[in-house]
């Protein structure tokens, strides 16, 4: 298995209400909710949409990172603002701020999402190796050992 760098992952969290408040909760992949605004906007929908989501106190947006640029990228921005300072969200991403505008392409939204997202917020850093990796790596080394006993074994 080949050396990995350590993963960072970000996650900005802001919270509109106290989390001991929080009356519900969603967890949703940033593709997924992307994809979804997506089909909202070009069924001219997207208004309707939004305000639908306001009914959940706590949104978990999952692997921004791992959004490709393009053009659910708008309607994502205009999710994240509308729930600006009304309700909790969370963001979670393998890339630093730095590379956002790699995901939104535009470096005028970025700047603007970035600006509402961390004003207000906790912003918390994991920096290390990924759990399934160290996972992974320790089940192999674990088979390795038998695998090596039981050989000694056989001689």
């Amino acid at each position: 298995m080949a050396a990995t760098a350590p993963e960072k992952r970000t996650y900005p969290l802001h919270w509109a209400r106290q989390p001991s408040r929080l009356a519900s909760a969603g967890v949703i992949k940033a593709v997924t909710m992307s994809q979804r605004l997506l089909a909202a906007q070009q069924e001219v929908r997207l208004n309707k949409h939004l305000k639908s989501w306001r009914r959940v106190d706590l949104i978990i947006i999952d692997e921004l990172g791992y959004l490709k640029r393009g053009s659910g990228t708008a309607p994502l921005f205009q999710f994240i603002a509308d729930r600006y300072g009304a309700e909790s969200l969370i963001v979670t991403s393998n890339l630093e701020f730095s590379r956002w505008e790699e995901v939104f392409g535009d470096p005028v939204m970025t700047s603007a999402l970035l600006d509402r997202l961390t004003h207000r917020c906790h912003i918390f850093v994991l920096d290390g190796e990924l759990y399934r990796l160290k996972e992974s790596r320790r089940r192999h080394e674990s088979a390795k050992v038998t695998q090596e006993h039981t050989e000694d074994h056989n001689d």
